[in-house]
């Protein structure tokens, strides 16, 4: 307070001019008509001005999350397919029907069984979900899970009713993943943050992307199928390696109100696994 009072008693003189020209400007403005209309105009040009460029920034802003309301309600409507497809499955089976899902609109090599989340944390660095499916229902391990909007995990744990899944919010998980409409992959990892974000790793540098692109799983998962959501780009980083991107991505998953999910069973994934294995004992 004290320097404040100094700073204004050393500046005093500077101030009271500021202040009687202030007043001779509105004095000299109010008993003028010619000086009151420009000042009128040029306010009113101002003000026009001023309402424009918000304008503007209100639209962008808009349209900005028209987008991604637009891109939401997309890959809900992706998802939404796979889900009744998985039900039509589940109805087929049990009137042991014979349905040719490529008529369906998926690749016939995967299927889905839905499941519910009893067990879930998100406070953790080593977080897991519960669901009350398990091997009696058809679910093994490194099996893929998506829930509504994006993927939730792999199956690393089953009872016979009850399966544990490693989530996309563990340190320990790791997917292929790329950006959507490219063939470049990286491997989508957590790093320990935000619930509500993941990095896309080891991205070349001359891949080319934009902030609002979505994240989607690659075709060399043998997990999920390709396309699945995962997030959307939000930001960049070189990584240590000059050579790459990290991308910051926004999950699409809700992990904090996550309540059901659709577990993805590949049905070439044993053979795919088999024959990985008898190569790389060949190279050795």
């Amino acid at each position: 307070m004290r320097n404040l009072i100094n700073l204004i008693i050393k500046n005093i003189h500077g101030l009271f001019f500021l202040i009687l020209m202030a007043i001779s400007v509105f004095v000299f403005i109010k008993n003028n008509a010619f000086q009151q209309s420009r000042y009128a105009s040029f306010q009113q040009e101002v003000t026009g001005y001023v309402y424009q460029a918000t304008y503007a920034i209100n639209s962008y802003i808009g349209l900005k999350e028209a987008n991604q309301s637009l891109l939401k309600k997309v890959n809900e409507l992706e998802i939404i397919n796979l889900n009744l497809t998985a039900q039509v499955q589940e109805l087929a089976a049990q009137q042991n029907l014979k349905l040719p899902l490529d008529d369906l609109g998926i690749a016939s090599s995967f299927e889905f069984i839905t499941a519910k989340v009893v067990i879930n944390s998100i406070d953790g660095t080593q977080n897991l979900i519960t669901i009350d499916k398990g091997s009696l229902h058809g679910i093994a391990r490194d099996m893929g899970v998506f829930g509504s909007g994006g993927i939730v995990g792999t199956v690393i744990f089953t009872s016979n009713h009850f399966s544990v899944i490693l989530p996309v919010l563990n340190s320990k998980f790791r997917v292929s993943g790329k950006i959507k409409g490219s063939n470049h992959f990286g491997s989508v990892v957590w790093d320990c943050q935000s619930p509500q974000y993941a990095l896309l790793e080891e991205l070349p540098l001359h891949v080319d992307y934009n902030i609002g692109d979505t994240v989607v799983t690659s075709r060399f998962s043998s997990i999920f199928p390709e396309g699945i959501p995962i997030g959307i780009v939000e930001s960049a980083k070189k990584q240590k390696n000059d050579n790459f991107n990290a991308l910051r991505i926004k999950l699409m998953v809700d992990f904090a109100s996550i309540n059901n999910v659709m577990v993805v069973i590949n049905r070439h994934k044993k053979e795919l696994d088999n024959l990985e294995k008898e190569a790389k004992e060949y190279v050795k």
